[in-house]
């Protein structure tokens, strides 16, 4: 194997801690983006599949992130009320 001197270093793919792909190719016009990127540099088109969901609903909001607090609140109440009534009935 041949010594790699400093310039030569081929361009990384993959996070060297975590293997993630570092580039997404767009799925329009096939250039190569950063994975940070929102749109595509060369045509626009947004590269992450969540946003084109949220834009295609109209909403910002993932819906999971919303009822969970509502449903965890709700589960102390009850449970706060269950409390409250077994010890009045003692």
């Amino acid at each position: 194997m041949r010594e790699v001197r400093p310039g030569e270093l081929p361009e990384a793919t993959c996070c060297e801690a975590c293997a993630a792909h570092l580039y997404i190719n767009c799925k329009t016009c096939g250039a190569k983006n950063p994975r940070v990127m929102e749109t595509c540099a060369e045509c626009g088109r947004d590269l992450h599949r969540e946003k084109r969901k949220r834009k295609q609903h109209g909403s910002h909001v993932d819906a999971r992130k919303s009822i969970f607090p509502v449903v965890g609140g709700l589960v102390v109440l009850l449970a706060l009320i269950l409390l409250g009534i077994r010890l009045l009935s003692k």
